[in-house]
């Protein structure tokens, strides 16, 4: 969260949104910006119960002020060439805000302290800035709520900003990326299963469930040349690998729990 917090330090207004942990960040974000010596009322901290990832983001524009607005999680910071880029296209009156585009901007990912150019993880495209008035974050991949997706309430135009990134680091340890796909895979599924339903689809074969991970696996290590990443890349690689097989799992078992189609459980216990 420091360094999160450390690199926006001189925007116009910084939104800081816990979901009511119990490790005292809000205290520790108001210390450092005092600190710092930053406006104490360019900071807003807003403690709240976590509704999920795509209600978050869409509610946390009750408390923006300005007409553009970006957004970052705890575990991301922005390059200094990104703010420099930002006051050109977004701090001139000309710019604000009747328009209609979401910028792009390029995610460089940290993993057991490597910079991760390969296994799909780089360049990393995320949509984070767009007029504040008409942003409208929705749901991922079939309707799970992760993933979530930046449009704009009018029609989108889509930006790319080359050359300035924002940084992150998803997990700091194996123990880290294991919690979080499965957290991923848990979300994903439930979105999936509910596909499945709705489409009368019978979900993948116990051998299509077994074969799908060691795809995934081959795709991002060797096609996508994870393997450059050395160490780090092999082991991005095996993690997706896992949450795709957990996702397909998970959301077979939602789906026989779920399904009203007696005949499809029964081929399926």
């Amino acid at each position: 969260m420091k360094r999160c917090l450390s690199s926006v330090r001189d925007f116009q207004q910084v939104v800081l949104i816990d979901s009511l942990s119990s490790d005292g960040t809000l205290d520790e974000a108001r210390d450092l910006w005092n600190g710092w010596g930053e406006d104490p009322n360019a900071l807003t901290l807003v403690s709240r119960p976590w509704p999920g990832f795509t209600q978050a983001r869409n509610e946390s524009l009750k408390w923006v002020r300005s007409p553009w607005v970006m957004w970052l999680d705890a575990d991301e910071w922005v390059s200094e060439e990104l703010k420099v880029d930002l006051k050109l296209k977004c701090a001139t009156p000309e710019k604000i805000p009747a328009v209609d585009v979401v910028y792009e901007i390029p995610r460089q990912s940290y993993f057991l302290g490597r910079k991760i150019k390969y296994g799909g993880w780089y360049p990393d495209f995320k949509k984070r800035i767009a007029p504040t008035h008409l942003a409208d974050w929705r749901k991922g991949p079939q309707e799970s709520d992760v993933h979530e997706d930046l449009f704009l309430k009018t029609a989108t135009r889509f930006e790319r900003i080359a050359g300035a990134h924002i940084f992150h680091e998803g997990f700091r340890n194996e123990q880290e990326q294991r919690e979080t796909n499965d957290l991923y895979s848990t979300l994903l599924a439930a979105g999936l299963s509910k596909k499945w339903i709705q489409e009368k689809k019978v979900p993948p074969s116990a051998l299509f469930i077994f074969f799908k991970p060691w795809v995934k696996f081959l795709e991002n290590y060797f096609f996508k040349l994870g393997f450059l990443d050395g160490l780090a890349g092999y082991k991005i690689a095996k993690g997706s690998a896992w949450s795709m097989k957990q996702r397909l799992l998970k959301a077979r078992n939602l789906y026989v729990e779920n399904s009203s189609m007696s005949d499809v459980k029964e081929t399926l216990s």
